[in-house]
């Protein structure tokens, strides 16, 4: 992605009080000035821009080294969306990682497991781990996002099966009419990109009240009530434990 399309998603990710997942690759100085909206995946301590807002590594880097040269920042670590993945999840837990970041763009081709699938089964093992007579998974945080994550009733549906945050890749790159090679118009684009924002917001309340809610965060993460599946396989259906639609 081009720089100056990097810098107009950090502009409008700090004016709506959002956070950009972005790569080192794509930090530079103009990108510099919004970097406390930054969730930044970085190989090495040293790499880390002052002021960052979170931290993000993969799961094979060892967090003690960025504990101890950031003590007080945000360390997530970052995952894709398998099997193996779902296994090693209770052990990223006792690592002391403040949360985890479910990425289903992280390699290609896309691994086999599901998003949402990813999301429930990890959200649920998660609760099942216990540190100091309390589930960790009252202290991590657990985003998710991958290309699947097309509006408004995917995030919600993420949101329900667990996640705490859903993050939006291809969707925003469509709706600001992006091309690898194409010239793009770096003003109309974030015009486009606030109006995406702006409409997901404006559906998700209509979706929480339809299903009354009152408050997302305390209503609406990990639970599951306000779903119901029709023609799933029952397979999947016990994994995102989710009720038949009619129960």
């Amino acid at each position: 992605m081009p720089k100056g399309l990097v810098e107009v998603f950090a502009k409008v990710a700090k004016a709506h009080g959002l956070m950009i997942y972005t790569t080192l690759d794509e930090y530079d100085e103009h990108v510099a000035e919004y970097v406390e909206n930054l969730m930044l995946a970085v190989d090495d301590p040293v790499s880390v821009p002052e002021n960052v807002g979170v931290i993000v590594i993969d799961a094979e880097h060892e967090s003690k080294p960025f504990r101890e040269a950031f003590p007080d920042k945000p360390l997530y670590v970052r995952i894709h969306s398998s099997e193996q993945s779902l296994i090693s999840t209770p052990k990223l837990a006792r690592r002391g990682f403040d949360g985890i970041i479910v990425d289903a763009d992280l390699i290609y081709p896309p691994a086999a497991l599901d998003v949402a699938v990813m999301t429930a089964e990890a959200d649920w093992s998660l609760r099942e781990v216990f540190y100091s007579g309390s589930p960790v998974r009252n202290q991590l945080n657990l985003l998710c996002g991958g290309d699947s994550v097309r509006g408004a009733d995917d995030i919600f549906k993420l949101l329900c099966l667990g996640a705490d945050a859903v993050g939006l890749s291809k969707a925003a790159l469509v709706a600001i009419g992006y091309e690898e090679g194409k010239t793009i118009d770096l003003q109309e684009a974030r015009i486009k990109l606030e109006n995406l924002i702006l409409g997901l917001k404006g559906e998700i309340r209509l979706l929480a009240g339809a299903a009354g809610v009152s408050s997302l965060y305390t209503s609406l993460v990990g639970n599951r009530e306000l779903l119901r599946s029709v023609d799933l396989d029952p397979a999947i259906r016990r994994r995102l434990r989710v009720k038949a639609a009619g129960t």
